[in-house]
Protein backbone atom coordinates (compact mmCIF):
# COMPACT_ATOMS: atom_id res chain seq x y z
CA UNK A 1 0.00 0.00 0.00
CA UNK A 2 1.23 3.50 -0.76
CA UNK A 3 0.94 5.15 2.70
CA UNK A 4 0.57 8.66 1.33
CA UNK A 5 -2.71 7.63 -0.33
CA UNK A 6 -4.48 6.86 2.93
CA UNK A 7 -6.16 10.28 2.79
CA UNK A 8 -6.19 10.25 -1.06
CA UNK A 9 -4.84 13.79 -1.15
CA UNK A 10 -2.87 14.03 -4.38
CA UNK A 11 -1.27 17.28 -3.28
CA UNK A 12 0.36 15.47 -0.34
CA UNK A 13 1.47 12.70 -2.70
CA UNK A 14 3.02 15.23 -5.08
CA UNK A 15 4.90 16.86 -2.22
CA UNK A 16 6.17 13.51 -0.93
CA UNK A 17 7.38 12.45 -4.39
CA UNK A 18 8.83 15.86 -5.32
CA UNK A 19 6.34 16.38 -8.19
CA UNK A 20 6.48 19.96 -9.41
CA UNK A 21 3.20 21.76 -10.12
CA UNK A 22 0.06 20.59 -11.88
CA UNK A 23 1.16 20.94 -15.50
CA UNK A 24 1.53 17.63 -17.30
CA UNK A 25 3.75 16.53 -20.17
CA UNK A 26 2.42 13.59 -22.20
CA UNK A 27 5.81 13.27 -23.88
CA UNK A 28 9.10 13.43 -21.99
CA UNK A 29 10.38 17.04 -21.94
CA UNK A 30 13.71 17.54 -23.70
CA UNK A 31 14.84 19.92 -20.92
CA UNK A 32 13.98 20.00 -17.23
CA UNK A 33 11.29 22.68 -16.79
CA UNK A 34 12.82 23.59 -13.42
CA UNK A 35 16.61 23.67 -13.91
CA UNK A 36 17.01 23.34 -17.71
CA UNK A 37 19.12 20.16 -17.56
CA UNK A 38 19.02 18.16 -20.81
CA UNK A 39 18.74 14.66 -19.33
CA UNK A 40 15.27 13.56 -18.31
CA UNK A 41 14.36 10.08 -17.16
CA UNK A 42 11.15 8.21 -16.48
CA UNK A 43 9.76 6.84 -13.20
CA UNK A 44 7.49 3.81 -13.25
CA UNK A 45 5.25 2.97 -10.29
CA UNK A 46 4.65 -0.77 -10.06
CA UNK A 47 0.99 -1.66 -10.00
CA UNK A 48 -0.15 1.76 -11.19
CA UNK A 49 0.76 1.80 -14.88
CA UNK A 50 3.10 -0.10 -17.17
CA UNK A 51 5.62 2.39 -18.47
CA UNK A 52 6.57 5.90 -17.35
CA UNK A 53 4.29 7.50 -14.76
CA UNK A 54 6.40 10.59 -14.00
CA UNK A 55 9.25 12.34 -15.78
CA UNK A 56 12.33 12.99 -13.62
CA UNK A 57 15.28 15.34 -14.08
CA UNK A 58 18.56 13.47 -13.70
CA UNK A 59 20.22 16.56 -12.21
CA UNK A 60 17.77 18.13 -9.72
CA UNK A 61 15.60 14.98 -9.32
CA UNK A 62 12.39 16.98 -9.65
CA UNK A 63 9.48 15.01 -11.04
CA UNK A 64 6.78 16.15 -13.43
CA UNK A 65 3.32 14.77 -14.14
CA UNK A 66 2.87 12.73 -17.31
CA UNK A 67 -0.90 12.67 -16.95
CA UNK A 68 -3.39 15.31 -15.87
CA UNK A 69 -3.72 15.95 -12.17
CA UNK A 70 -7.18 14.31 -12.02
CA UNK A 71 -6.12 11.25 -14.08
CA UNK A 72 -3.03 10.82 -11.89
CA UNK A 73 -5.23 10.83 -8.79
CA UNK A 74 -7.65 8.27 -10.29
CA UNK A 75 -4.78 5.96 -11.28
CA UNK A 76 -3.13 6.15 -7.86
CA UNK A 77 -6.41 5.56 -6.04
CA UNK A 78 -6.98 2.32 -8.00
CA UNK A 79 -3.58 1.04 -6.82
CA UNK A 80 -3.79 2.07 -3.18
CA UNK A 81 -4.41 -1.47 -1.90
CA UNK A 82 -1.30 -2.91 -3.56
CA UNK A 83 1.87 -3.51 -1.57
CA UNK A 84 5.28 -5.06 -2.17
CA UNK A 85 7.50 -7.04 0.17
CA UNK A 86 10.89 -5.64 -0.84
CA UNK A 87 12.73 -8.30 1.17
CA UNK A 88 11.32 -10.98 -1.15
CA UNK A 89 11.80 -8.99 -4.37
CA UNK A 90 14.48 -11.36 -5.69
CA UNK A 91 11.97 -14.25 -5.60
CA UNK A 92 8.79 -12.31 -6.40
CA UNK A 93 8.30 -14.25 -9.62
CA UNK A 94 7.69 -17.43 -7.56
CA UNK A 95 4.53 -16.03 -5.91
CA UNK A 96 1.09 -15.03 -7.11
CA UNK A 97 0.24 -11.30 -7.12
CA UNK A 98 -1.51 -10.03 -3.99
Amino acid sequence: MIPILENTDLQDFCLAFNVQGRKNWEEKPSLCPLCGHDKMGAVELLGVKIGPFFWECEKCFSRFLRYSYSKTKRMLTKAEDLWYDLEKLDTIWLELPN
